[in-house]
């Protein structure tokens, strides 16, 4: 005779299916967190189930006497996050469309952030997966290799392919801003009052610093210019000269005060460490491609969190995806608020930076993200990847808006395109974006 015996069991459905997948994660096939805000926020998730407890003997037969206790299951949190559905929609969307349309070899992600409250609004990686099946390798032609292959070999290729895929780009990931960084460079220079709009440079296409000569991305050179054209211009000589005006010393604290070198604590597993001169190393050479954004690397992360605090005031926030933990009626356990973490430059200098930035977006290098009726500042950066000269690299754009007060700020990168156009001021910065509002939060 035999017996069945049935027990309850729990899966975990995604209803967006790879809507904010990295930041999201998913579960194993024992309901487990595997990556992502599943992964960090398990045990809050996953409550504890019930269970009988009874009275047997060693043998494991029932004893003579009753003797049975039950222990109800108790439920698990939700986690809302900080995410605006709408906005977060949009942004995939568009990354999409710069992923396909750029033929990046190598990625792309972007993270849109409130920079009062250090709540991330977006976060995307593309290419993305399907957190239904999270298994499948997403990229045809890698799948097609694999399936060529047997054994361990196979299990091997499909196992890197599937970390590869899961990646959050916009966390673990550490690259070379380029001339983004031109933002942070000149708020040292105006906190320093090393330099004022209207003070002249002249750029010949190249600048001597020691014995390396240090190139302008315009050959030719951007002749005489104030320093409010510079940054429109994104001159090098520039950049090297206020850099210099800066110091060494100063240049590494202020580069320290945005963050640069921590860890911003998000709560996603992975999170990379950016890479930075030794002090005994920092020499002139050093201080001079730093100012333009060259030869270290952070994190978008990092990047995002700075142009943070230039936008709000000077005021860091700490950067944070978890907006609270509620019950299943809904009742507010946990709530998180934003962080203050420093003051990095005054509220007068952020002022001047943001209505600097906007003059890129509306006469210099940042024109493509113009929006008419729109205050949109920002920066446009291009990097070229290490070893230098092999034709490989990274398109960016950092924006913030309105100007005059930022409610929002958003970084894009654009990592290998090779479709020919590779200027972050060609790729990365986009006049079509629609204008995001919207206040819908995705629950895990």
């Amino acid at each position: 005779r035999a017996f069945i015996k049935l027990d309850s069991d729990t899966k975990r459905f995604y209803p967006y299916g790879s809507l904010a997948s990295h930041v999201i994660g998913f579960t194993g096939l024992d309901n487990q967190g595997l990556e992502g805000i599943e992964s960090v926020f398990d045990k809050n998730l996953k409550g504890s189930p019930g269970r009988i407890i009874s009275a047997k003997n060693a043998a494991g037969t029932e004893m003579p006497f009753k003797y049975e206790k039950l222990v109800d299951p108790k439920d698990g949190l939700n986690v809302v996050l900080t995410i605006d559905e709408t906005i977060q929609r949009f942004v995939e969307k568009h990354l999409e469309t710069a992923y396909i349309e750029n033929r990046l070899q190598n990625g792309a992600a972007c993270i849109v952030l409130d920079p009062k409250t250090g709540e991330i609004l977006a976060m995307s990686t593309k290419p993305d997966y399907d957190l239904n099946n999270p298994f499948y390798v997403q990229n045809e032609d890698i799948r097609k290799e694999i399936e060529k292959l047997s054994g361990s070999e196979k299990n091997s290729k499909k196992q890197e392919a599937l970390r590869k895929m899961w990646r959050n780009k916009a966390v673990v990931d550490s690259y070379e801003p380029g001339s983004t960084f031109k933002i942070f460079t000149s708020a040292m220079a105006l906190e320093e009052n090393v330099v004022k709009l209207t003070d002249t440079f002249y750029c010949s296409g190249s600048v001597k610093v020691a014995n390396f000569n240090i190139r302008c991305w315009k050959p030719q050179g951007h002749g005489h210019e104030t320093f409010l054209e510079g940054v429109q211009n994104s001159c090098n000589p520039v950049f090297i000269e206020i850099g210099s005006r800066v110091g060494a010393e100063k240049f590494r604290n202020y580069f320290a005060g945005f963050g640069f070198t921590q860890k911003t604590g998000i709560e996603l597993p992975g999170e990379a460490f950016g890479i930075f001169h030794d002090k005994s190393v920092f020499n002139v050479v050093e201080l001079a491609t730093s100012s333009f954004g060259q030869s270290f690397q952070i994190t978008p992360l990092q990047m995002i969190s700075a142009i943070g605090a230039v936008a709000n005031d000077g005021m860091l926030m700490r950067p944070h995806l978890v907006k609270q933990l509620t019950d299943v009626n809904g009742n507010v356990v946990t709530e998180f608020e934003g962080e203050f973490v420093r003051q990095v430059i005054s509220k007068q200098t952020s002022e001047t930076l943001c209505s600097i930035l906007e003059t890129v977006v509306s006469v210099g290098t940042g024109s493509g993200a113009y929006i008419k009726g729109y205050r949109v500042a920002g920066k446009t950066g291009t990097s070229e990847k290490i070893p230098r000269g092999n034709g490989k690299y990274i398109a960016s754009f950092a924006g913030l808006a309105p100007a005059d007060d930022p409610q929002v700020v958003c970084l894009v990168i654009l990592d290998e395109p090779s479709g020919g156009l590779y200027y972050g001021g060609q790729i990365a910065s986009d006049r079509k974006s629609t204008r995001l509002n919207s206040s819908h939060r995705i629950r895990s």
